[in-house]
């Protein structure tokens, strides 16, 4: 899957590499050859975080990332409405998500957090969400998205609890060097749209 052009500079920085069928070399030996999980399809995420929460949204979803600038509050817009911001010409509206997901204030100086702006239709408007860092662009392999419940032989009673969050599209597996299991929420942008307009002022 290709990146949007705006998101290539920060492919490379992570080093994500194209996935091609490697060639069998002379002498090469069962440990060299790639393994399932690396020969596995994989979907690209945006990866981001508000404080210690971590989130994801899929590349698909995501229009370019810039630095917050200027924001201009619009009297009676929804409370998760930060402001907007023109961006190359282009008015977009700015959306703190921790109204949507009742997340404490940052800590991080706005000058310094970053806009993820979503790759949305003309129909919706220009709008993004206002994250604290932008963590970089992650290959994950399918078998580790978890859309329904019915994905997982463990942890389904959590793994429903996320899923019933209805911002939330769906889950990314990860496993600690703890052995833990973790779950990051991938965000769902046309459900975080509507209800950051109906948030009340």
């Amino acid at each position: 899957m290709e990146l949007p052009e705006e998101l290539v500079g920060i492919e490379e920085e992570l080093d994500i590499d194209e996935e091609t069928e490697p060639d069998v070399a002379l002498g090469e030996t069962d440990d060299d050859r790639p393994t399932q999980e690396e020969r596995e399809e994989r979907e690209q995420f945006v990866r981001f975080s508000f404080g210690d929460e971590e989130y994801a949204l899929h590349v698909n979803a995501v229009r370019r990332l810039v630095d917050v600038g200027e924001r201009t509050r619009v009297p009676r817009t929804a409370e998760a409405i930060d402001g907007i911001t023109d961006l190359r010409g282009e008015i977009t509206a700015v959306i703190d998500p921790r109204k949507l997901f009742d997340l404490p204030e940052s800590d991080r100086d706005v000058d310094l957090q970053e806009l993820i702006v979503f790759a949305t239709g003309p129909e919706q408007g220009n709008s993004g969400i206002r994250v604290d860092a932008v963590d970089g662009v992650e290959a994950t392999p399918v078998s580790q998205v978890i859309l329904e419940p019915e994905d997982v032989d463990a942890d389904v009673e959590l793994v429903t609890e996320l899923l019933e969050d209805p911002l939330v599209a769906g889950l990314i597996r990860e496993q600690g060097d703890d052995r833990n299991v973790a779950y990051v929420p991938v965000m769902d942008v046309d459900a975080v749209l509507d209800v950051a307009r109906s948030v009340s002022v």
